[in-house]
């Protein structure tokens, strides 16, 4: 009879450490998983601020000459065309100056563009005349077109100017 009650408890003492070892084990994971996570979250934020912060405002052809500010940039691009990686990279590198320009961007793809959008370019002030047929940069200054750039080698070239 002692040596059945022996071994239940000998049987009994290792069930109960396999339980010890097993909670330790899942407790450790979900300790690992938490920290994973959480350093995975905060690195995850920080990127996205810094995302926020190159971004530029879209508008509308609508709101091209209505802008807030005195002077700023506006690019009208085709979002088809793969030069807009190219536009994003001198505009990051010219907003990181210290008297930068705003710059906002306009899809000439949405719906709400497709009206602006002709065989020919026709760079004007009033704004129910403008046309454009592909990748523009728009100079404004005082609320008119101050200057203008079309097609993307040369929005290319005045964007590397102006970033350097």
């Amino acid at each position: 009879m002692k040596k059945n009650s022996n071994l239940i408890n000998d049987n009994s003492q290792d069930q109960i450490k396999n339980l010890i070892i097993v909670v330790l084990i899942i407790s450790i994971i979900f300790v690992a998983f938490y920290f994973v996570t959480k350093y995975i979250l905060i690195n995850k934020k920080d990127t996205q601020i810094n995302e926020s912060v190159i971004q530029s405002e879209k508008i509308i052809f609508g709101q091209l000459l209505n802008r807030e500010a005195e002077e700023y940039y506006v690019i009208a691009y085709d979002s088809n065309n793969k030069s807009k990686s190219l536009y994003d990279k001198y505009i990051t590198k010219y907003n990181q100056k210290e008297n930068h320009l705003s710059f906002y961007e306009i899809n000439i793809n949405e719906a709400f563009n497709k009206s602006f959008v002709a065989d020919s370019v026709n760079i004007t002030d009033d704004i129910s005349k403008l046309k454009v047929n592909g990748d523009v940069l728009f100079k404004i200054k005082n609320n008119k077109i101050d200057d203008y750039k079309v097609g993307s080698s040369n929005i290319n070239n005045y964007l590397k100017e102006i970033s350097e």
